[in-house]
């Protein structure tokens, strides 16, 4: 699940108004309505300001192991 997915779930889940999200963090409602309708996504700097007003981590995942074939 990208960090997209995870993010519209969150915020779907949250019961927050996009209205009031939109306020708190500077996007525009317009914007915020699309990404979570799935018609344009959000930069970075979006999808951070909507991790920090809602307490979450971004992290990067630690890289994918090979796998030695026997």
């Amino acid at each position: 699940m990208s960090i997209g997915e995870q993010l519209k779930t969150f915020i779907r889940q949250s019961g927050e108004l996009q209205s009031k999200v939109a306020a708190e963090t500077g996007i525009h409602h317009s914007g915020i309505s699309r990404f979570l309708s799935g018609k344009r996504g959000l930069d970075l700097t979006s999808i951070e300001k909507l991790a920090k007003y809602f307490r979450l981590e971004l992290r990067r995942k630690p890289p994918a192991t090979k796998r030695k074939s026997g």
